[in-house]
Formats: C-alpha cells, sequence, structure tokens
C-alpha cells in the first residue's frame, strides 16, 4: 500500500471514527422506568397517564436554591416581625429593656433573662413566662450557632408549582396503564426526571387525596437504565435553617 492509499485510509478511520463518536454522545440513550406505590398492604398501584419530564440537572438546581433563599428571607423576615412584638410587650409590661434584644443570641441567654425576670419582678413573672418562652422559641429558630432547623410547613405541591414554568424542559413522556416509561436522556450532562401524581383513598371518614411528587437525579450515559418512582424516593421540601 503507497503512503497515498495509506494517508487516505488513516484519514477515512479517522473521519469513521469521529462521526460514531459523535452519534454516539449526542444520539440520547432511552431511560425507562415506572411510577407506583406501594400501600401499607404492601400492594403496588401503578400511576398510569402520569407526565414525567427530564429536566438538566443545573435548572432545577438553580430553581431550587433561588426558592430556598426566598423562603427563608420571608421566614426570617415573620420570626424577627414577631420578636419585635413580643420584646415590645415585654418592655410594656416590666418598663425597662428587655435583656435580649438580639435573637440572634444564644438560648441560654434567654433562659437566664427569664429566671433574672422573675427574681425582680415577682408580680409580672406570671405574665412574662409565656413572653420569654415564645422568645426563647424565637431565638432558637434564628440562632445561627444552634443546629435545629426551621420547616416551612412548605407542601411540595406549593414549592414546586412553578417549576415547569421556569426551567426548560428537555425531554417527557407519558406513563402508560402499568405505569411503566420511556424517555430519551442526552448522554452528555446531568439531568433530573420530575413528576407528579396522585390518588384517592378511602378511609373510615371519607375519600381523601394523596399527592406524590418526585425529583430523581437520571443515571448519567447507561444503556437500558432503569429508575423507579415510588415512596421510597419521594420529594420532600428542604428544611430552612438560621444559616445561609
Amino acid at each position: 500500500m503507497t503512503k497515498m492509499k495509506m494517508a487516505k485510509f488513516v484519514c477515512l478511520a479517522m473521519v469513521v471514527f469521529l462521526a460514531a463518536a459523535i452519534y454516539f454522545c449526542f444520539n440520547p440513550h432511552m431511560l425507562s422506568g415506572q411510577v407506583f406505590i406501594v400501600t401499607e398492604g404492601r400492594e403496588n398501584v401503578k400511576m398510569g397517564g402520569v407526565e414525567v419530564f427530564l429536566i438538566e440537572r443545573k435548572h432545577v438546581a438553580v430553581f431550587l436554591n433561588v426558592k430556598y433563599a426566598k423562603q427563608r428571607a420571608a421566614q426570617l423576615s415573620e420570626l424577627q416581625t414577631k420578636i419585635s412584638a413580643v420584646q415590645t410587650e415585654v418592655l410594656r409590661l416590666t418598663g425597662m429593656p428587655l435583656w435580649i434584644t438580639n435573637a440572634s443570641q444564644h438560648i441560654e441567654a434567654n433562659v437566664a433573662a427569664e429566671h433574672q425576670l422573675q427574681n425582680d419582678y415577682p408580680n409580672v413573672a406570671e405574665a412574662l413566662v409565656p413572653k420569654i418562652s415564645e422568645i426563647t422559641a424565637l431565638a432558637n429558630s434564628v440562632n445561627g450557632s444552634l443546629t435545629d432547623s426551621v420547616n416551612l410547613s412548605q407542601t411540595p405541591g406549593n414549592y414546586l408549582s412553578d417549576l415547569l414554568s421556569t426551567v426548560p424542559v428537555t425531554y417527557q413522556a407519558v406513563t402508560d396503564a402499568d405505569g411503566r416509561f420511556s424517555i430519551p436522556c442526552p448522554r452528555i450532562g446531568a439531568f433530573t426526571l420530575y413528576a407528579t401524581a396522585q390518588r384517592k383513598v378511602p378511609s373510615e371518614y371519607g375519600t381523601y387525596t394523596e399527592n406524590y411528587y418526585w425529583l430523581v437525579d437520571a443515571p448519567a450515559g447507561t444503556d437500558n437504565a432503569q429508575l423507579f418512582l415510588n415512596n421510597r424516593n419521594l420529594w420532600h421540601p428542604p428544611m430552612v435553617t438560621a444559616e445561609p
């Protein structure tokens, strides 16, 4: 084989290799799975007609971080308002400045303040105890040095209500009667599956609705991968802490 033919052969092989690599990288693999709920009686309830969305993980992360920051700011603002109201009431009852003027101080200081108030002002101690207890609880919520968290009492539905209107969806699919789905998943990048479902549950007090939400990371670049959405990987809103 002449050098010219050898060079052509090498170039052709490289072109074929690059074309195959590009096709492999940009041709999405199929991700299959099933949506079902396991009841207390260990029965599997297959969730048909559920929309499943594939979203880039970075978009989901930004959405959740912004949502968390907004909810934390709103929660701490509400707590500070309550603290100010309680402090005003304590000032009215005692006629003197409250020892604890900053809600971010340690809870131990609040306890010491309660004892001091009881010793110095026995006539108003009974009225002050619930107020100091409220300050203690609120200070504990916003105290950055404590590890306790504040639950926003946010439902997953409220938390994720604007997810699909905020982030771009890469692919979407709908489960069949057996709750099974198959959705394309790009080989390059990190992605998350989002789905929500509900079902009517009978009880001795009547029928109520259970709502389910999933935000599950998709396997990266794996052919024939399967992902099950069930009770074990339901999504719940994060706890909001005093620390950023």
